[in-house]
């Protein structure tokens, strides 16, 4: 790999080193990571990074190649450089989020959000998993109607909820999130306003013990009735637990990863509580009877 990123970019490197993700190297104190690229979209990468630079926030910097290009291809495979500009290990908080998430994109109206294709699509695919394996893995098999039937709330509920505003947001939010992989713009994506906030709530749960918390972060948020019910819904889908799901089926992770949203479960169901509550108070949103028995 050294020889390729002194031929393909020009840079007079000593030393690569190869990290899970990435290869990285460092040229007078400064550190850039070679990502491999699948699917990613990079005329909207790009716009990310420039809206970013725009509003003074220091993300990492695609390097093009000696053709100007931001994707190089070695050996058949797609690659894009980054110079980090941020290397903190510290975890995110709220107003790390609020930075990112206040910049507004260009709109895209849509009849209803991707996400409910999506989440469909997941759903369907996740209960053929369960009939095919569900012997195999006894504690997904008993664990999947109650997270499936968040889901299904959540994807109902998407189609009374009209949200036009787009933001920048991340394909994910860690429970550990650092701030030098939440300033990756691979890791970014143009997405509807709450995406993000509903991630950083789902990871950080413990930290909203009462409706004034919640209201904290929605008013610092500045989400108008129909953002604040997509971040419920958001917030009700347990993509989490799908997504450690898939993991398991792959013999990626061991079954018994999944009971700690299992054995969360109740902590969760608190913050849906009182969320339910308040968009309840506020707005038209119509009952859900199990919401109402917790």
């Amino acid at each position: 790999m050294k020889n390729a990123i002194i031929y393909y970019y020009n840079l007079k490197v000593n030393e690569v080193h190869q990290n899970t993700n990435y290869h990285w190297f460092e040229i007078d104190g400064e550190t850039y990571y070679l990502y491999k690229m699948d699917n990613t979209n990079i005329d909207e990468l790009l716009e990310i990074v420039n809206d970013l630079l725009k509003n003074n926030v220091r993300c990492h910097l695609p390097i093009p190649n000696k053709q100007n290009s931001i994707l190089t291809n070695i050996n058949g495979i797609n690659y894009i450089l980054l110079k980090i500009q941020v290397k903190s290990k510290e975890p995110i908080i709220i107003n790390d989020l609020y930075i990112i998430n206040s910049i507004i994109v260009s709109k895209r109206d849509k009849k209803r959000p991707l996400w409910y294709d999506l989440w469909s699509e997941k759903i369907d695919y996740l209960e053929l998993q369960i009939s095919e394996f569900g012997k195999k893995y006894p504690t997904l098999r008993k664990s999947f109607p109650y997270f499936c039937g968040l889901a299904e709330t959540a994807i109902q509920l998407l189609e009374i909820v009209d949200v036009k505003e787009y933001t920048i947001n991340h394909k994910y939010i860690t429970k550990d999130e650092r701030l030098e992989n939440f300033l990756n713009p691979i890791n970014m994506v143009i997405d509807l306003k709450t995406r993000d906030i509903a991630e950083y709530l789902k990871t950080n749960y413990n930290h909203i013990t009462s409706i004034d918390d919640l209201k904290y972060i929605i008013k610092k948020f500045n989400l108008n009735k129909e953002e604040i019910k997509l971040l419920f819904v958001r917030t009700l889908f347990p993509n989490y637990y799908f997504n450690s799901f898939e993991e398991i089926i792959a013999g990626e992770k061991d079954e018994s990863y999944i009971n700690q949203y299992i054995d969360d479960a109740s902590k969760k169901e608190y913050l849906l509580k009182i969320f339910y509550s308040f968009v309840k108070s506020i707005t038209d949103f119509p009952t859900i009877d199990y919401l109402e028995r917790w």
